[in-house]
């Protein structure tokens, strides 16, 4: 269980932290932005096709990873300090998750924002959003995931690529079409990618299929919640190492 009032203060904590770095607020603005001025140029007075709308997926992915895989190993000290007068591990990874996930919610609504600038956009808006930002709180849990087993935030950062090439090596858009079976298959499927891009065509899918929309959509949530629990328990272990 999640002790909501330790997980109320460190998230409001945490919030005033990223409100008071001004460099750090402004990279999370510019990147969804930036992102979105990239696709507009190559795609503008495009049709949107299957690679355009991977692209979109992969992009709230990254997003997600980059903003949280140094959000707990950098605040190591401070951590192991506050774990010797009753810091609760549950409403630590919580707060962390709570607080990327509102702010990579405003990246979500300014990265599809960008988009729609210059392109028309296939699907249900709403759930176009949606699709986007679970994709992006997927990648948020697999940076807290990297952020809670690695030793220092340069190799959280050197262990993003490592994260995120596979998600796009072992894509369907990507892999030849028989190449898609046995053990390639299963890596496919394993791939947050994979479940992003699903609920993607879905979407933009008509009509869409909303058994597979919420199928997809429930991967990832599950996702978000084995990746955080993973990184529950990685803190823990090293409780025990540092004791």
């Amino acid at each position: 269980m999640i002790n909501r009032v330790q997980a109320g203060v460190l998230s409001d904590r945490y919030l005033d932290v990223f409100l008071g770095d001004w460099k750090g607020l402004g990279f999370l603005i510019l990147q969804p932005v930036l992102v979105a001025l990239c696709a507009g140029a190559v795609w503008s007075g495009t049709q949107p096709g299957p690679t355009l709308y991977f692209v979109l997926c992969f992009s709230t992915l990254f997003f997600g990873c980059v903003n949280a895989c140094r959000e707990i190993v950098k605040e190591g000290p401070i951590y192991r300090r506050e774990r010797l007068v009753n810091l609760e591990i549950p409403a630590y990874v919580a707060s962390k998750l709570w607080i990327l996930g509102m702010l990579g919610f405003g990246q979500t609504l300014l990265f599809y924002g960008g988009i729609r600038y210059f392109l028309v956009l296939a699907g249900n808006p709403v759930l176009m959003v949606l699709a986007l930002y679970l994709s992006l709180l997927a990648g948020t849990a697999l940076g807290l995931a990297i952020s809670a087993v690695v030793g220092s935030d340069v190799v959280a950062l050197g262990l993003v690529p490592v994260a995120m090439v596979p998600q796009l090596i072992f894509s369907k858009l990507v892999l030849p079409a028989k190449s898609l079976e046995g053990p390639l298959a299963w890596m496919e499927q394993a791939t947050l990618a994979k479940w992003s891009y699903r609920a993607m065509e879905e979407v933009t899918a008509s009509p869409p299929d909303y058994g597979a929309l919420a199928w997809a959509f429930g991967i990832l949530l599950a996702a978000v919640v084995l990746l955080t629990t993973f990184a529950g328990v990685a803190l823990k272990l090293k409780d025990g190492a540092h004791a």
